[in-house]
C-alpha cells in the first residue's frame, strides 16, 4: 500500500523537524483563505496521489450531506425524554455497521466481527503478528443474533451474509457451524436456523429469485440433520454432535459446561428438536411462495414426528422440556453414585433405575497430575464387565476432566480409584436430563408448546434468569424477548430489554425512569452489547418499516412517549395512539388497536 499526503496551496516541506508539509500563510485584516487536505492510500503512489487530488476538490458540506443521508437511510432516529438513551440507541445503531467488513476471498458479501476496537481494528494479513485464525470466524449463532440489529432496515445486508453461509456449503448439504474467508473451520452442522432467518430476508426483500436459487441447498441442510451421522439411532429426533453448535459453549460456568458436555454425548435436546420444527414448518412456507411441493409430505412427516416425542418429554413438574436418554429414550435426574476424595474403593452395589452410561467428572490440583484411574465393575447387557477410564479418556479444560463411559450399565458393584492426591476429587453419577440450562429457551420462542405449557416455560425462563442473570449467549436473549413478545408479554419483554440493553435497574422502570449507561459503552462494545433494533421496534409496537409500508401490531404502552423518524416520516409513539406524519404535512392518527397496515409514499 502506498499512502500520499496532499495539502492544497503550494505547501513546503521543511518548515518542521518531523516530516511534514506546512503552508507559510500572511492574511489581511478581514480576509480569508481555504486550504483543503487529503490522505489516499491505494495500491500504488501514482493511483493514491490522484484519489488524493479528486478528494480536495470536493466540498467539505456536501459530503457531510451524503453522509448524513446515508446514515438517515439506515438508521431510526428516537427522541425520547431521556437524552441520554436517545445517544444510546444512536450509538448502538452506527456501531453495528462498524462491525461490517467488505466481501473478502470466499466471503463474496459483506461480513462481520464480533469485536471491533483499537487491537482489532481491520482485517489482518496472514503474515502478520496480528493475524490470529479465529479472528473473522462466522457463526449461525452469531449471524442471527446480528440479523435483529439490521433488520428491517437491512434485510439486503442480511441476505448477503446468509448467502456467504450458502456459499460454503458443503457437498453432503451441511451448512458449517464455523467458518471465514478460507472456508470452513470445523466439520459440524451448524445450528438449524437458516431456513427461517430465509423466510424473513424474503419478506422484506421480496426476492423471489434469490429464494428460488437458494431453496435446495436450505432443503438439504435440513435433510442433513435426520441422516445417520446426525441421528445416530434413526429415531427422526437428531442428536447435538458438540456443543460448540449449541452456542453455549462460551457462556456456561465451568460446572454448568461440564454438565452440559456430558448431555451433548448421552441426551437428545429438546431445544434441537425445536429447532428443527421451527426450521420445517419454515421451509414449508418457502415451497408454498415458490410452488415447489415435492418436499412438503417429508417435512409434514418430520415435523409430526419431532413434536409427538418433544410432547412426550414434557415434564410439568419442572416446566420445562426434559432431555431424553439417547438409547434407552427415558429421562431421569442425575443419581449421584460415589465421590472420592481420595483413592480407595466403593462396593455398594447400586441398581440403576434405567440402563445408564457412567458421568466421571474429575478435578485436579495440577494440571500435570493426569495419572488418576477409575475402574466401574458392574452389569451391561445382562453381562458382568469391568471397564477402566485413565487420563487419555478425559476430556480436560485446565483441571477439569470429564469422562462418559460407551458402556450402558444397569448395575453398579464395585468402583476403585487410584492417583489421586489430597485436594482433589473425583465424582461419579448419570447424566442429568432435568438440568436447567439456557436452551430451555428455544421451544418457547420455535412456538411448540401449549398455553399451559408456555406459561410454566415462561415461570421456568425468569427462574433460570434470575440466577444466571445477563449472563447467557447473545442469541438466546433475544430469543427470549422475541418468546415473551409472541406469548403477548410485551411488559415482561420490555422490562429485560431495559434491564440488559438500556440500562435500567428492576426498580428504575416507571415512566420517569432513567439510563444508567452512557453512550461509550455501545461506542466501544462488541456484538453482544448491540441493541436488538427489531425487538425494540416490536416493543414500540412496529412490526415492520419500509420505504413502502408501516405496520403497527400495538402501541407503545411499556416505554415513554417516543418520536420516532425513520427517512421522511415521524412517528409519534403513545399510550393508546400513535401519528404518522409525513414532510409534506400529510398525517394519520390512530387510536384503534391494530394491527394497522400504512402505506408511505
Amino acid at each position: 500500500m502506498f499512502p500520499v499526503f496532499l495539502l492544497t496551496g503550494g505547501p513546503r516541506g521543511d518548515l518542521s523537524a518531523f516530516p511534514s508539509l506546512g503552508i507559510e500563510v500572511t492574511l489581511q485584516p478581514h480576509t480569508s483563505r481555504q486550504f483543503s487536505w487529503a490522505l489516499a492510500t491505494l495500491a500504488s503512489t501514482e493511483d493514491s496521489f490522484y484519489a488524493a487530488r479528486k478528494a480536495t476538490a470536493y466540498s467539505l458540506d456536501h459530503e457531510q450531506i451524503k453522509i448524513q443521508m446515508l446514515k438517515k437511510g439506515q438508521s431510526v432516529s428516537f427522541s425520547f425524554p431521556d437524552p441520554n438513551l436517545n445517544q444510546i440507541l444512536e450509538q448502538s445503531q452506527q456501531r453495528v455497521y462498524q462491525l461490517l467488513l467488505p466481501p473478502y476471498r470466499s466471503l463474496e458479501n459483506p461480513w462481520y466481527v464480533t469485536k471491533r476496537d483499537s487491537d482489532h481494528g481491520n482485517l489482518p494479513t496472514e503474515n502478520s503478528s496480528g493475524f490470529s485464525a479465529d479472528w473473522g470466524i462466522q457463526k449461525m449463532t452469531d449471524l442471527w443474533a446480528l440479523s435483529r440489529m439490521l433488520l428491517p432496515l437491512r434485510p439486503d445486508l442480511v441476505k448477503g451474509m446468509l448467502q456467504n453461509l450458502l456459499n460454503q456449503q458443503g457437498v453432503d448439504g451441511t451448512l458449517y457451524a464455523q467458518f471465514n474467508w478460507n472456508g470452513k473451520v470445523t466439520n459440524l452442522a451448524a445450528a438449524p436456523l437458516a431456513a427461517s432467518l430465509a423466510v424473513e430476508v424474503y419478506e422484506s426483500t421480496g426476492d423471489k429469485d434469490w429464494l428460488a436459487h437458494n431453496y435446495g441447498a436450505l432443503i438439504r441442510a435440513t435433510k442433513i440433520w435426520f441422516q445417520s451421522d446426525n441421528d445416530r439411532d434413526q429415531d427422526g429426533w437428531p442428536e447435538w454432535q458438540h456443543l460448540l453448535q449449541t452456542g453455549l459453549a462460551e457462556d456456561a460456568p465451568p460446572d454448568q459446561k461440564n454438565k452440559l458436555e456430558a448431555l451433548i454425548q448421552t441426551a437428545e435436546w429438546p431445544s434441537l428438536a425445536a429447532l428443527l420444527i421451527y426450521e420445517c414448518r419454515a421451509l414449508i412456507k418457502l415451497a408454498n411462495e415458490l410452488n415447489d411441493t415435492i418436499d412438503v409430505e417429508w417435512l409434514e412427516n418430520q415435523t409430526a414426528r419431532l413434536d409427538k416425542a418433544l410432547q412426550a418429554c414434557w415434564d410439568q413438574k419442572h416446566g420445562m422440556y426434559a432431555f431424553r436418554d439417547q438409547i434407552g429414550h427415558f429421562s431421569m435426574q442425575s443419581k449421584a453414585l460415589h465421590t472420592f476424595r481420595q483413592n480407595g474403593v466403593a462396593e455398594t452395589i447400586s441398581t440403576l433405575p434405567h440402563p445408564s452410561r457412567l458421568v466421571v467428572h474429575l478435578k485436579v490440583k495440577d494440571v500435570e497430575n493426569r495419572a488418576v484411574n477409575c475402574q466401574v465393575k458392574g452389569v451391561v447387557n445382562h453381562h458382568e464387565k469391568t471397564v477402566t477410564l485413565s487420563a487419555k479418556d478425559f476430556r480436560w479444560e485446565d483441571e477439569d476432566g470429564l469422562a462418559v463411559s460407551d458402556e450402558v450399565f444397569s448395575v453398579v458393584k464395585k468402583i476403585t480409584v487410584t492417583g489421586l492426591k489430597k485436594g482433589e476429587r473425583l465424582v461419579i453419577e448419570t447424566p442429568d436430563h432435568y438440568l436447567p440450562s439456557a436452551d430451555l429457551i428455544i421451544p418457547l420462542w420455535a412456538g411448540v408448546a401449549s398455553q399451559t405449557q408456555t406459561d410454566a416455560l415462561i415461570n421456568s425462563g425468569i427462574r433460570y434468569l434470575d440466577t444466571a442473570g445477563s449472563g447467557i449467549p447473545l442469541y438466546l436473549k433475544i430469543m427470549w424477548l422475541e418468546a415473551l413478545i409472541n406469548a403477548d408479554r410485551q411488559d415482561l419483554a420490555s422490562r429485560y430489554l431495559k434491564q440488559w440493553y438500556l440500562g435500567f435497574t428492576p426498580q428504575s422502570n416507571g415512566e420517569d425512569a432513567k439510563s444508567e449507561i452512557s453512550a461509550m459503552h455501545s461506542m466501544t462494545g462488541g456484538l453482544e452489547q448491540l441493541i436488538p433494533l427489531k425487538t425494540l421496534l416490536q416493543l414500540l409496537g412496529i412490526e415492520r418499516i419500509s420505504d413502502e409500508e408501516l405496520i403497527l401490531s400495538s402501541f407503545n404502552e411499556f416505554f415513554p412517549k417516543v418520536n420516532v423518524q425513520y427517512k421522511k416520516f415521524t412517528l409519534d409513539l403513545g399510550l393508546g395512539q400513535a401519528k404518522i406524519e409525513n414532510l409534506n404535512g400529510e398525517s394519520v392518527l390512530i387510536t384503534e388497536p391494530g394491527p394497522h397496515r400504512i402505506k408511505l409514499s
